[in-house]
């Protein structure tokens, strides 16, 4: 990418400003389309004769004053094409830019989000000249406390950080933690001092923009994770490959040689990493769970799927909550399956804020920004930490483009928990869609306990706004929650598929995966109604009994010791009776547990990594012997069954554990 300024205040990001002329070339050559004459705009004649350097203003049409968008250039006979490959220039613009461009005819496409009304313009280019493009407001989420963020990117070294933060601005993010590469070379000194690399991050902040640094750290075979707010790492390079499963991804999905046990034949070798996420939670951290049942194939004949799945999602439930989101709307704006474990959990009487990812960067695909979650903040100005607050509160929507301003008994925000007495009840809702002059809102769906409950069909219409008030009747003891769909012009083919639990189930008998056409889509977070006095369930603290025996001989090893080291207690330890027995009445499903016998190696192992039965059940979710078994599931798609949910919590609320000490040679 190029970044152009000059005397006259006009800058910007600039991407493919070089080299367009031949890039123009290209794809009329490939498009089969002719060279053109065109009459040019009035202006001043520049001195070279193959270009002319086109100064833009972008300005509020409200105030006059300057406005950061995303500026595209496409040749003009290329603008008619439904699927266009990039655009000839892509301009990250702070209010002023400017691009060189060949004589010519082209197509301008003006956008920031879902903040004001796209603008295409057509020019025509033979002069300098200076172009001065009026912003229409469609929505402003600051005045109305709304502020947003990612915590799942990737902005790797050589991109040019003043580029980064211009394709925020022209985009509207408010903040953003900075995973990996962190703008950032692997073998400079910042890259592996975290106080220079967090400071240098930190350091491309404004007023209108906070960079921070996070981490998509660790990624394992169960599971990844994410930071809202990530605490300081002293070497954020240098401790990559051990928060990395390294070993096990490089097979998974890759080799086509036979594994039937990979928690045995790869095994997991470095720290588990509930252990790090409960330290660094307790540094002040806010954590992600991201793409919870995102996994693919790289060949047919893999034994083993490539896994990104939170195989510990439920673990993590039972334990006490170390994540503090969980990711819904990822890769696609309606994630069936992302929605259908997030249901699921929910009914279980869980509280669990969802939040949008992208796993993207500032160019491709999947953009930093395309799906977002929008805090309720309150003010009109952005601060931290009641933006922190908010997202981990679940008080937000999540969105790829739409607008809803929903509320319960004409207060409460989602995310709220509302304690209730019975009696009627209501939710209003202001829908707005996506700002293209082709786009309207479809459907609303109200889910109740993640059925819908209510489908306001108002496609033939094809509005672009609507209001509405939802009342329902509630008893005493009545637990439930409730969540707001709005879909774009692009809905479920059919009502039977906006109820989500039952196409997911559908999806494992049909092959189904026409809901990644679904563009337009946003939800809220639930409204929580509970009757008086009630509470999530509690973590489990089982006890924990068995025996320590010598390995040779199986002969019980008296007087052997047991220490348990849990993150947030002190050592704790007793000793085996007579028989080798032991006998703990309550345990964190934190702990690691340290055997020691005087004459014997000492054994450490953690719960979460070693236990056989929980090593079992977590095998069974990232290697995909389900999905190998089920050939009509496609990428992306795990049934609720293989969470099995009754099966963890058996496991964990009683556990039986023997261990072999090996005498010391």
């Amino acid at each position: 990418m190029k970044h152009t300024k000059n005397l006259t205040g006009y800058a910007g990001t600039c991407r493919n400003a070089s080299n367009l002329l031949a890039s123009i070339q290209s794809c009329r050559q490939s498009h089969k389309i002719p060279a053109t004459e065109c009459v040019g705009i009035a202006g001043v004649p520049s001195k070279n004769t193959t270009s002319y350097t086109i100064k833009l203003k972008v300005v509020s049409k409200e105030t006059g004053k300057p406005f950061p968008a995303l500026i595209r250039i496409f040749p003009e006979e290329l603008a008619g094409q439904v699927k266009l490959s990039d655009p000839i220039a892509e301009i990250f613009s702070t209010g002023f830019s400017e691009v060189a461009l060949p004589r010519g005819n082209y197509i301008l496409r003006i956008s920031h989000f879902s903040e004001i009304v796209p603008i295409e313009k057509a020019i025509s280019v033979s002069r300098d000249c200076e172009i001065e493009l009026a912003a229409e407001t469609w929505f402003d989420f600051r005045a109305n406390g709304l502020f947003t963020g990612d915590c799942h990117n990737h902005v790797n070294f050589p991109e040019n950080p003043e580029n980064f933060c211009n394709f925020l601005r022209a985009t509207g993010v408010d903040y953003i933690s900075a995973c990996q590469g962190w703008l950032t070379q692997d073998s400079s000194a910042r890259g592996h001092d975290g106080k220079k690399l967090s400071a240098f991050l930190e350091s491309l902040s404004t007023d209108d923009l906070a960079v921070r640094m996070g981490a998509e750290f660790p990624k394992t075979r169960f599971g990844h994770i994410c930071w809202w707010k990530f605490p300081l790492l002293s070497d954020p390079y240098g401790c990559y490959n051990d928060y990395h499963d390294s070993s096990y991804f490089m097979i998974a999905g890759i080799s086509s040689e036979k594994c039937e046990k990979p928690s045995e034949q790869i095994p997991f070798s470095s720290e588990a990493p509930v252990f790090k996420l409960k330290r660094w939670k307790d540094m002040g951290g806010i954590s992600m769970l991201p793409h919870p049942t995102s996994w693919w194939r790289n060949r047919s004949d893999s034994t083993l799927i490539a896994t990104n799945i939170g195989a510990d999602i439920c673990f993590d439930l039972l334990v006490g909550r170390l994540y503090d989101t969980m990711a819904i709307m990822g890769y696609d704006a309606e994630h069936v399956f992302y929605q259908n474990l997030w249901f699921k959990l929910l009914n279980l009487g869980y509280r669990i804020p969802a939040v949008a990812e992208t796993d993207g960067g500032i160019r491709g695909k999947h953009l930093i920004g395309s799906l977002r979650t929008y805090a309720h903040c309150g003010g009109k100005s952005f601060k931290e930490k009641s933006f922190l607050k908010a997202i981990s509160s679940g008080r937000s929507f999540l969105t790829s483009g739409p607008v809803i301003l929903a509320k319960a008994d004409g207060r409460h925000l989602p995310g709220t928990v509302i304690n209730h007495k019975g009696g009627k009840h209501e939710i209003s809702m202001d829908v707005m869609s996506s700002p293209a002059s082709d786009e309207y809102i479809s459907w609303i769906v109200i889910y109740k306990d993640g059925r819908p409950c209510k489908i306001i069909d108002i496609e033939k219409k094809k509005l672009k706004r609507y209001s509405c008030n939802f009342f329902f009747p509630l008893s005493k003891t009545s637990r439930c929650w409730f969540i707001v769909k709005a879909y774009g012009k692009r809905r479920p083919k059919t009502k039977a598929f906006a109820d989500i639990i039952k196409y997911a189930a559908l999806c494992e008998k049909e092959t189904h995966a026409e809901y990644r056409e679904l563009d337009q889509v946003a939800f809220t977070n639930p409204f929580y109604f509970v009757p008086q006095g009630y509470s999530e369930p509690a973590r489990i603290t089982p006890p924990l009994k068995g025996r320590i025996s010598d390995s040779v001989t199986g002969k019980p090893l008296e007087h052997a010791q047991i220490k348990l080291v849990v993150p947030d207690e002190k050592y704790r330890s007793i000793s085996s009776g007579k028989n080798g027995g032991y006998s703990i009445k309550r345990i964190s499903l934190l702990s690691g547990i340290e055997i020691s016998a005087r004459g014997y190696d000492t054994k450490i192992v953690s719960i979460y990594a070693d236990y056989p039965p929980l090593k079992e059940y977590f095998e069974h979710i990232y290697s995909g012997k389900w999905a190998n078994s089920n050939r009509k599931l496609q990428p992306g798609q795990v049934p609720w069954k293989v969470f099995d949910f009754p099966k963890i919590k058996r496991i964990l609320s009683s556990l039986k554990w023997n261990f072999e000490l090996s005498p010391e040679k």
